[in-house]
């Protein structure tokens, strides 16, 4: 994977901490969810771009 880590945009601001966003959305009348668990095999993604897909959580 060096190769695609070295194509891969780098994230100079992680995401904030749990408690950080539940902070910011407390009180709001909307917000979205990106479902992982169930939502991870709906995500289409080229065959020949497979290989190549990574996703980045905390755990």
């Amino acid at each position: 994977f060096r190769d695609l880590n070295r194509a891969s945009l780098k994230d100079h601001y992680p995401l904030p901490s749990m408690e950080k966003i539940l902070q910011v959305v407390a009180g709001s009348e909307r917000f979205s969810l990106l479902d992982g668990y169930s939502g991870y095999n709906q995500i289409m993604v080229k065959e020949e771009d497979q290989f190549k897909t990574t996703f980045t959580t905390k755990w």
